[in-house]
């Protein structure tokens, strides 16, 4: 038996994130929020917020005053408005907070579609700590210098690519990895491609939606299983 995730309206969702927002931003350096409300969505899953924090203590014990059932990690902490679910990703500098910004406002279908398109061209879009020995944090474009199949990782990641500079990226910004990839930009409002349906062959620098292709959408999946990426 499926259960089907509970749906908030734009404005009830935009509401809370909001006042979330107000009560930690003096903790933060950046803050936005992200997925379907940053998408303009009418109706969302829950709250996504991505944040460069300065006081982490402080920021959890105000949100803990409007907020229940917080449950932090290292890279993200979970909270409920009391009325709606929400998750804040932590990162740790511009370039990750540029990244992040991007992935988690989604939607699945467009982060897909952009990742794709990024190997046409030669690059390898990557939101993580890089698989391999150094574990290096890679967010951005990076240059595909080859690839090699890695044995002893599981089935689905088996297949790694070389990169030929690790440390610095072809590009970070939001804007400006898009344009690469799409020869265009898309506003947030634009990227609900799962439903207004796309073309899953349009990888080839263009990625376009196409309206005779809409699904049921996997909302809250922005930015999962990032090593697949």
């Amino acid at each position: 038996m499926t259960v089907e995730a509970q749906l908030y309206s734009y404005d009830q969702a935009l509401g809370a994130a909001q006042e979330v927002v107000s009560t930690i931003k003096p903790f933060c350096q950046r803050i936005e929020i992200c997925g379907g409300i940053r998408r303009h969505k009418d109706q969302v899953h829950d709250i996504d917020i991505v944040a460069q924090d300065t006081d982490r203590f402080m920021l959890m014990t105000m949100l803990g005053q409007i907020c229940y059932g917080l449950v932090p990690t290292s890279e993200k902490l979970t909270f409920n408005t009391g009325a709606i679910p929400g998750e804040i990703f932590f990162v740790q500098n511009e370039q990750q907070f540029e990244v992040m910004k991007l992935v988690r406002t989604g939607d699945f279908a467009f982060n897909r579609s952009l990742t794709q398109a990024a190997h046409t061209k030669g690059l390898v879009f990557r939101f993580s700590k890089d698989k391999g020995h150094y574990k290096i944090p890679m967010y951005g474009l990076y240059r595909i210098t080859g690839t090699w199949w890695d044995e002893d990782a599981d089935r689905a990641h088996r297949k790694t690519h070389l990169i030929g500079d690790m440390i610095n990226a072809v590009a970070y910004k939001e804007k400006d990895i898009i344009e690469l990839i799409f020869s265009k930009y898309y506003e947030p409002e634009q990227r609900s491609w799962w439903d207004s349906g796309y073309d899953p062959d349009a990888y080839g620098g263009r990625g376009e939606p196409s309206s005779d292709n809409k699904q049921d959408s996997p909302e809250g999946q922005e930015g999962q299983d990032q090593s697949s990426y």
